[in-house]
């Protein structure tokens, strides 16, 4: 085993716990456009990672999944959600 796989599984434990909060706030949200509104969740979660990352001091290379790579997903789901869906407006 690798030293970096402990490191990240709890990487993708917790992303897959903010991808699981996005997606929820996209199906409950009643407002015109639930992409916007989940893409922008998305960007302060990103926000919220790499302030984590800087405080403790995390690399951004380095063997495994770390928070840097953790906010970029975010960061780049969020730009797909605006991007792709967001112009849409619902029906």
């Amino acid at each position: 085993m690798r030293a970096g796989d402990d490191h990240s599984t709890a990487t993708l434990v917790r992303l897959a716990f903010r991808f699981a909060i996005v997606l929820l706030f996209a199906i409950a949200w009643r407002g015109e456009s639930p992409a916007r509104a989940a893409g922008a969740l998305c960007f302060v979660l990103a926000v919220g990672c790499v302030g984590m990352a800087l405080v403790s001091g995390e690399k951004p290379k380095g063997h495994g999944l770390n928070r840097w790579h953790e906010g970029m997903f975010l960061t780049s789901l969020g730009l797909a959600l605006i991007f792709a869906f967001g112009s849409r407006t619902a029906s």
